[in-house]
């Protein structure tokens, strides 16, 4: 039998994603929940711990799917890179936004107002997606 690889398929001895059911051994299998990273960035770890190895990072706007939730921390898989494991849960909103538009360029700015003058709500990163309402020039 080969094992999947547990970077981009989602399963421990606990708990896995139902579409790995009959590939892995788990406790329990379960639907992961579709939800959105709702900060700049959010560190995706190998254990929930704010100690544990840096994975990968996921951007705003991104769309994961949470398999798990405990003590502030939730396991999840990234939809655009497939990579597993944990991030704090804050990072996450599950009212996912129709995102309207990407950074294109390495870095802009989220004012607090509508001047350039305003401070510095958010710095995002390329390829971060969000929302926008409202124009003003």
């Amino acid at each position: 039998m080969i094992v999947p690889d547990p970077r981009v398929n989602a399963y421990r001895e606990s708990c896995a994603d139902i579409r790995l059911k009959g590939q892995v051994k788990a406790e329990r299998f379960v639907e992961g929940k579709p939800a959105q990273v709702c900060t700049p960035v959010a560190d995706i770890r190998s254990m929930p711990s704010a100690d544990a190895g840096l994975d990968t990072q996921l951007l705003l706007g991104e769309n994961v799917r949470v398999f798990d939730q405990l003590d502030g921390w939730s396991w999840l898989q990234g939809e655009r890179d497939g990579y597993v494991g944990y991030t704090l849960s804050a990072n996450l909103d599950e009212r996912m936004m129709s995102t309207t538009h990407r950074v294109v360029v390495p870095r802009t700015f989220i004012y607090s107002g509508p001047d350039m003058k305003s401070a510095v709500y958010q710095a995002l990163s390329m390829g971060s997606a969000l929302a926008c309402g409202d124009e003003t020039e």
